[in-house]
């Protein structure tokens, strides 16, 4: 909403004098400026008024100094201008209808949801995973190195892990975002790792959201090597070779990997990061752990009920 109306959402009708016909533009912009002060320094300009769907109502525009547009209902007697936040709702569906579309939307959500768990449960198969292997619930989560809210939102699943190990299981998958320059040399450096043991994956995983202010992109494959030394049971030049050196087939195999989990996250509608399926249910962004406690509670009781 403009900063003109944001403080006036309260004044929905604006009063016009009575008339027998619909007032001039001159007169409806007048009166929006006297009811409205902040309007009184903008150029308004009233759009093409016409008859509406509504009985002995007419539909218009008005627009603020040629940016924002509000549109409106007009009445001819009494005269009075309804400024519209929102398009109309159709009501003429009996309660009775409503619950029935009601729960073939739910149905169809149950399916959807259903689906989108199955095609990731094949996609994912043999990718990093955290927690019991046979957990009733299963978060997919789409996820970048670089991304501030990625590094959030690791902080909640690993309390949720915490507090559920025996219900849930997490999958990272790769969403590396074009706007981040070392998520892509990341994302490589961890898959490379995770083709020889899964826990240098997720040695990674942690040091780059613990790390992530002081990482750049040409550090990042420096930093990834010091980590892995440290700690990682792998072979450190075959990983070097995946990691850095572009000519080789395990680079190009796991940059397409890469590519196929970007490709994945957009067709199941994710577009941004972090993104969670959580058995298929999309939740979008950082979520509080309650969010994801609530879905997976409502999940196992269904779960419960069927059997």
């Amino acid at each position: 909403m403009s900063r003109f109306l944001l403080p006036l959402l309260a004044v929905l009708f604006v009063a016009l004098p009575s008339s027998a016909q619909l007032p001039e533009n001159d007169q409806i912009i007048a009166n929006l400026k006297y009811r409205i002060p902040q309007l009184r320094e903008a150029e308004v300009v009233i759009g093409e008024i016409a008859p509406s769907q509504f009985d002995q109502l007419h539909q218009g525009s008005f627009s603020v100094n040629g940016r924002e547009t509000y549109r409106f209902l007009i009445a001819e007697n009494p005269a009075r201008l309804l400024i519209l936040l929102a398009e109309p709702i159709d009501i003429s569906l009996s309660s009775a209808s409503v619950a029935t579309l009601l729960e073939e939307e739910d149905r169809q959500m149950v399916a959807a949801a259903q689906d989108r768990h199955e095609a990731l449960g094949r996609f994912a198969t043999g990718m990093p995973a955290r927690g019991a292997a046979d957990a009733p619930i299963t978060i997919y989560e789409f996820s970048d190195f670089q991304c501030p809210y990625c590094a959030r939102a690791t902080d909640v699943l690993d309390e949720l892990l915490e507090k559920r190990p025996d219900d849930v299981r997490l999958v990272y998958l790769h969403l590396p975002l074009s706007m981040h320059d070392w998520a892509m040399p990341a994302a490589v450096a961890a898959t490379c790792a995770a083709d020889q043991n899964e826990s240098a994956f997720w040695l990674l995983h942690d040091r780059y959201f613990e790390h992530q202010q002081s990482i750049l992109l040409n550090t990042v494959l420096a930093q990834s090597r010091e980590w892995l030394q440290e700690s990682a049971q792998i072979d450190m030049d075959t990983w070097e070779s995946c990691a850095s050196d572009t000519e080789s087939a395990a680079n190009q195999s796991a940059v397409l990997r890469i590519e196929v989990s970007v490709a994945t996250s957009e067709r199941m509608g994710a577009t941004g990061t972090p993104a969670f399926f959580v058995n298929g249910h999309f939740l979008n962004g950082i979520q509080p752990i309650e969010t994801f406690e609530e879905l997976i509670d409502d999940l196992l009781a269904e779960r419960n009920a069927e059997d």
